[in-house]
């Protein structure tokens, strides 16, 4: 999953109070933020003033974390299947998620789809809340099972004296599948069957098989943070975090005054 950027989190709290401890009568704090304010990804210092009308003050700091999550969920497909019906069915898989919430699993194709014969392919998806997708793959295959005739059948005149079957083909194997391109790769096989060759584009990763990542960091045409915020690699994409001094989502950062 390529990431150009996070967007700051809104976070709440309860508002912190103070108390004078003689009775006088404590004026209304100042802070640097106040509940439901936005956040980017690290650790942020929030600070509260309080002062009496003798001019005592006191101070409350506290550090709000907002931490990033790039990790997917992890999706349990079943075990390869093998039919004779076309018609196949199976138990929805499962997905667990760090967050505890991974999100609904759904196939592609579906169960209680009608397969072709042969092998194809079996895609399940799970999407958490920071839109993070995990993946898991099988395989249904459909046999081709010869016809058979019974004895005693006329077929073009001839009565046949036993059973009879009709030749089997069997198709060549797709190279592609199941799909040996990592992290959502796109498997395109050669012409004659034979090979294959992985399409990275937008997996945020490169190679034969998709497999390492690209430092979009590495090379400013490959990111979009702004000048006054720093670049982040991750597996897959990158982040963009506003310098100390500036505020914005990382691709557009503006000094705080």
């Amino acid at each position: 999953m390529a990431m150009s950027n996070v967007s700051p989190v809104e976070v709440t709290w309860n508002a912190p109070t103070a108390t004078s401890n003689i009775g006088r009568t404590v004026n209304p704090p100042s802070s640097t933020h106040s509940s439901g304010s936005s956040f980017n990804i690290g650790d942020t210092q929030v600070t509260y003033n309080w002062q009496d009308t003798a001019s005592n003050s006191a101070t409350c700091i506290f550090t709000v974390t907002v931490i990033l999550d790039v990790t997917p969920p992890t999706v349990n497909c079943p075990d390869n299947i093998m039919s004779s019906e076309n018609v196949v069915t199976w138990v929805t898989p499962t997905a667990s998620d760090s967050s505890g919430i991974a999100g609904v699993v759904s196939c592609s194709p579906s169960s209680g789809a009608s397969f072709p014969i042969g092998e194809t392919s079996v895609t399940c998806t799970a999407t958490d809340n920071a839109s993070n997708t995990g993946t898991c793959t099988f395989t249904v295959t459909i046999l081709d099972m010869p016809a058979t005739t019974a004895a005693g059948t006329t077929v073009a005149g001839t009565t046949l004296e036993s059973f009879t079957t009709d030749e089997t083909t069997t198709a060549p194997p797709d190279p592609c599948s199941p799909n040996p391109c990592q992290n959502n790769g796109t498997c395109n096989p050669d012409m004659d069957g034979t090979g294959y060759t992985c399409d990275c584009t937008g997996t945020g990763y490169e190679g034969d098989l998709c497999a390492d990542d690209i430092n979009e960091c590495s090379n400013s045409t490959l990111n979009a943070c702004n000048s006054n915020a720093n670049c982040t690699n991750i597996d897959g994409g990158y982040m963009c975090m506003c310098l100390d001094g500036y505020m914005g989502n990382g691709e557009m950062c503006e000094g705080i005054t």
